[in-house]
């Protein structure tokens, strides 16, 4: 019965409200997935010759997307 609860809980975590939350500097790209105001998630990578280019809006929106992609998908897969 202890068990079924553990994971009755780890799903019951998937149904609150997540925040995601993106910064972009000249060289990197961060997203941290956030749920009541605790980082649970965290990707980082360097921008690539071209996407340095970007204007700071492409950044941006290539933040949301890598994040989405590769951090915010790996939590919800491993649920942890």
């Amino acid at each position: 019965m202890g068990l079924e609860f553990e994971v009755t809980g780890a799903f019951e975590a998937l149904k609150k409200t997540y925040e995601v939350h993106t910064d972009v500097s000249d060289v990197t790209i961060v997203g941290v997935l956030m749920q009541k105001g605790h980082p649970v998630a965290y990707e980082s990578r360097k921008l690539n010759d071209t996407e340095r280019r970007y204007i700071i809006q492409e950044k941006e929106m290539t933040t949301v997307v890598h994040y989405f992609e590769y951090g915010g998908t790996t939590y919800l897969a491993l649920g942890s």
